[in-house]
């Protein structure tokens, strides 16, 4: 199976971050990922800050901009199609089948219904969920 992408995390720092390291940072902000995960990261020079390749001991300030550009990633197959119940000029409603994620998030980017409907209407966004609990 192919990767995808990756994609592009971006963060404006908050000003209670203002004073910390950009690992210290990360561990606290986006415990998703522990410290030695993020150092990697630093190391590799996937999270820049301001642009530039972070340091793991650069001090932040409020409002700089961190950026961790995750590499791709293989995701779960998932269902590749979706039914169409109505469409006009404002409105597109599908049918979503069970197992496809509606939109980005907990591991998949491109195998999602968003995605699938983009290629067909690349100016849809989604509005409701009518079957979610």
């Amino acid at each position: 199976m192919a990767l995808n992408q990756g994609y592009s995390f971006r963060h404006t720092v908050v000003p209670e971050g203002s004073g910390a390291t950009v690992v210290r940072y990360l561990v606290e902000h986006f415990s998703h990922s522990t410290e030695a995960q993020w150092r990697t990261r630093i190391e590799a020079g996937e999270v820049t800050l301001n642009d530039q390749p972070a340091r793991e001991d650069d001090l932040l300030r409020a409002g700089d901009q961190l950026v961790w550009n995750r590499p791709g990633w293989v995701e779960e197959e998932t269902p590749q199609s979706f039914g169409q119940v109505f469409l006009d000029e404002h409105l597109l409603v599908v049918d979503k089948p069970s197992g496809l994620p509606t939109i980005p998030g907990a591991g998949f980017y491109l195998n999602t219904l968003l995605t699938l409907v983009q290629r067909e209407y690349p100016e849809a966004r989604p509005l409701h969920r009518l079957g979610r609990a």
